[in-house]
Order: structure tokens, then sequence, then C-alpha cells
């Protein structure tokens, strides 16, 4: 491996929280609320010594590689957010109804190439049945 890879370290942190509740009103329905929140951060140091990589691509003067910034293409900051509520209605021992919620969020603090930040509502029912 090349000394200018050797000296380059790639630090990941990430923190998350997580939680749920769940309540029964009366006997034949169950509610759940749910979330959960991602912090991640990760990068690359900067490449101390690549003049091995300078000499390989001297020879290539079609390219001018400039690699002072190449630490800034790897770093990632992003924050998940995640909340559902979910309900559910036991029609009798082999039926329930069931029918959620979902907001999530994705936002990238860093983007390099393309910022993917959004956010999603989701909805879903659902009919079960054991036998």
């Amino acid at each position: 491996m090349c000394s200018y890879c050797e000296n380059s370290e790639y630090e990941t942190e990430t923190h998350t929280i997580m939680g749920a509740i769940n309540y029964r009103p009366v006997e034949k329905l169950n509610l759940t609320l749910s979330g959960a929140y991602t912090d991640s951060d990760s990068g690359m140091d900067q490449l101390s010594d690549y003049s091995e990589l300078c000499e390989q691509l001297a020879g290539m003067s079609a390219y001018n590689y400039d690699l002072h910034t190449v630490h800034t293409y790897s770093e990632l900051d992003i924050k998940q957010t995640e909340v559902s509520l979910q309900a559910i209605y036991q029609l009798d021992k082999h039926l329930a109804l069931g029918c959620g919620f979902s907001y999530l969020r994705y936002d990238d603090e860093s983007p390099y190439l393309y910022d993917g930040s959004g956010k999603a509502y989701l909805a879903n029912f659902s009919v079960s049945y054991y036998p």
C-alpha cells in the first residue's frame, strides 16, 4: 500500500436514539408510537504525503490532479428522523385491521455529488388473518 494511504485515517461516529410507547385504551385496540433519530459523521484525514502518487501521475500529462481536497470527498454528516404511529384493532380472534402513518426525514448536511436530503410521509393499511 502507498504511503499516502497508510497515513490517512477514516473515522466514523454515529449516535442513535430509539423509543416506542405501546398503549391499549380498550381491550381490542392497540396503539404504538415509535421514533428514532440518528446523527452520523465520518470523514478521512487530509492526505499528508502523496508525493509517491504524484510521481505515478506525472506521466499522465492530460490530467491535472489536485489532491489537496480529496479528504472532503468522503465527509458525511447525516441526520435521520423517523416517527411512526400504528393502530391495530382486533375484530375477533382470527381477524385484525391495522393502519399506520410514518414521517421520515433525511438531512445530508455535507452533500458532495448530490444532496439526498428529503422527507417522506407513508400511510399503510392492513388486514391480518390468524388461522
